[in-house]
């Protein structure tokens, strides 16, 4: 038995996971569509076509990431390996730790990923690598469904409530701590998959140059501090290597995604994402495709080098718009390929 890993999330392969770039974490690893080997892809006009990277190369990193617009995607062979375990260690940090040592940590082991507490400005960071140790220590999945729903409680507590938010926020990072073990070892897909039931939310996230991670973290913080904004849920922080997909996030550059989300408060995310976008954009950063964002085709063709290569390939694979939607009409709205 084998599973594809290069990006460490758990998930049922679906032609729009690798669609939209869905990613995992680690500078080694790229996103979904980095294991696609090859692609059969119906078009509007009923051609069907195996693609490769070496056969086709434009339709290959054009539909690649294509947002679901150029045709049906209806097998994909993906490079994998042999199933494995993984040796996860987790510590917390305050933020001063995190930005003294970022480039250790984020290189320092294969997996890294962080979830990040603006109210005590504190980070939890996992850490995992790959070994051929027997799995030891607890699981996500030993932990009870009682401590689960307590977790959940205090969420919707504090979206009620904010003023609880600060005093809950530090007992939920310390709580997370503790669960599972700090150190273990367990197969990848214990590792990768963690169980919850948060309800449907808000989220937003943004891919910004590897190189401006640490101070796009430190200017998100300031500017919750100056706005007072009460943030009630942990932003993951993940990390994910360069590819040559053309609406890839990672297209020609090592990045950092940082996902913000509030729970069950989506009048004031609102705002809060409508603040966010527009800083990060100014970092350079790019919107994750599968998540929350607002820009237009004026805001989102200088993040994409090939963004009019990518048109091009959509007017010449569906001329007639049979493949479009309310979001590629937006999105593409000076193009006019619908």
């Amino acid at each position: 038995m084998s599973v594809f890993f290069l990006s460490p999330v758990v998930f049922v392969v679906r032609a729009c996971d690798e669609r939209v770039g869905t990613h995992g974490t680690g500078v080694g690893h790229g996103n979904l569509a980095t294991v696609l080997h090859a692609m059969e892809l119906v078009t509007a006009d009923g051609t069907v076509r195996t693609v490769t990277a070496e056969s086709d190369p434009d339709i290959f990193y054009g539909v690649g990431i294509g947002l679901g617009i150029m045709g049906v995607v209806t097998k994909v062979t993906l490079h994998a390996v042999p199933k494995f375990n993984l040796f996860e260690k987790k510590i917390l940090i305050t933020d001063d730790e995190l930005y003294e040592n970022f480039d250790a940590i984020v290189n320092g082991t294969e997996y890294v990923k962080m979830w990040k507490d603006e109210n005590t400005r504190s980070v939890l960071i996992f850490m995992s690598s790959r070994t051929t140790d027997e799995p030891w220590g607890n699981s996500w999945h030993a932990v009870s469904s009682f401590k689960i729903w307590i977790f959940e409680g205090i969420l919707y507590a504090i979206s009620v409530y904010e003023s609880l938010i600060p005093a809950a926020m530090k007992l939920i990072v310390h709580y997370l701590d503790g669960l599972p073990s700090g150190e273990r070892v367990s197969t990848w897909d214990d590792v990768f998959n963690i169980p919850h039931r948060l309800p449907v939310h808000p989220e937003m996230e943004f891919a910004v140059p590897y190189a401006k991670a640490a101070a796009a973290l430190q200017h998100i913080s300031k500017f919750i501090d100056e706005h007072n904004i009460a943030v009630d849920m942990y932003s993951e922080i993940r990390f994910v290597a360069a590819d040559r997909f053309w609406l890839s996030n990672e297209y020609e550059m090592d990045t950092c995604h940082i996902t913000l989300l509030m729970y069950n408060r989506e009048e004031a995310f609102l705002s809060f994402h409508t603040d966010m976008s527009r800083e990060l954009l100014s970092m350079g950063g790019r919107p994750h495709w599968g998540k929350m964002f607002d820009l237009t085709e004026t805001q989102l063709r200088p993040l994409f080098p090939r963004w009019d290569n990518f048109v091009d390939l959509k007017l010449r694979l569906d001329p007639h718009g049979m493949f479009c939607n309310a979001l590629v009409r937006r999105v593409f709205n000076e193009s006019r390929v619908c």
